[in-house]
């Protein structure tokens, strides 16, 4: 493995043996060549590593840890990082030949930026495109104001190392479905991020996806991420009563589908309270569905 570096690029890998080949490929296809790939194996129990192992590339490195979850697993990536830039790709999206090309490009032309993103295309569990494109966040507003046709997964971005490092800035360990957002609202704070439409990342979207099934973790985890954004002050003040009656709301309604019914009305009571035109906008968009 080089000692100096480009980019590093971090894959958490967990049950990851239908795409993890797939996701590798896209990475050794690169255009760009100077980087460095390290696959956190997060205590997998399938078969995974023996697809990983088929590929011999002196770029690439291994490690497999304890299940902790994918902010553990990106973490523990990150303190192996040897690159001036990193990027989180996850085990199962995609990028185009020219992703690192394109956005290395942008950050050495606009060195005040933190970061970089793509915009994205999904596609489905075969790799068929799915006909819709988006645009990651690349702006604290759009992450605030829960902007339509964009997203926060990591695998759209490239991040310089050092602002991570001087600010702290990793992903929170307690949390699964919400760690993208809040690690965004921790770079946003910090710098500006730039947006580079072409080269895209490709996003795979899996009916059965942990992020897609409502679940007493889920409920937990954005309990959890709500206390702890509003703790560290993430959020703009004139932002944080809509802020925090969209989550109430969302814990609340999440909640009653699991039938449990003294949280429903708990939390969308305090949603209710925190801000009623808030409240009353989140109802008329559920009619309306």
């Amino acid at each position: 493995m080089e000692t100096n570096v480009k980019v590093s690029v971090i894959i958490p890998a967990y049950n990851a043996e239908k795409y993890i080949g797939e996701t590798l490929e896209s990475v050794l296809k690169q255009s760009f060549t100077d980087f460095e790939c390290i696959i956190v194996d997060d205590g997998s129990p399938d078969n995974q590593s023996e697809v990983i192992q088929q590929f011999k590339d002196h770029r690439l490195s291994y490690y497999k840890k304890e299940n902790g979850g994918v902010s553990l697993a990106r973490n523990f990536g990150l303190s192996k990082a040897k690159g001036e830039y990193v990027a989180f790709l996850d085990s199962d999206d995609v990028w185009a030949t020219d992703f690192l090309l394109k956005r290395v490009q942008f950050l050495e032309g606009h060195p005040t930026h933190v970061a970089v993103a793509s915009s994205v295309e999904y596609i489905d569990a075969n790799s068929r495109p799915l006909g819709e494109k988006v645009s990651a966040l690349s702006k604290h507003q759009d992450l605030l104001t829960f902007s339509s046709n964009t997203q926060t997964c990591p695998s759209s971005y490239l991040i310089r190392k050092n602002i991570l490092e001087a600010h702290q800035i990793s992903f929170h360990s307690e949390l699964f479905n919400t760690a993208d957002r809040f690690f965004l609202h921790e770079l946003f704070k910090v710098g500006e991020v730039g947006l580079v439409d072409e080269a895209v990342m490709y996003y795979r979207i899996l009916v059965n996806s942990m992020s897609r099934k409502y679940s007493p973790k889920l409920i937990q985890d954005y309990k959890i991420y709500l206390r702890d954004v509003l703790s560290k002050k993430l959020i703009p003040k004139p932002y944080v009563s809509s802020y925090k009656s969209h989550f109430q709301y969302t814990i609340g309604a999440y909640s009653f589908h699991l039938g449990m019914r003294f949280s429903a009305f708990r939390y969308l009571f305090l949603s209710a309270l925190t801000s009623p035109s808030k409240f009353g906008q989140l109802l008329k968009q559920r009619k309306a569905n």
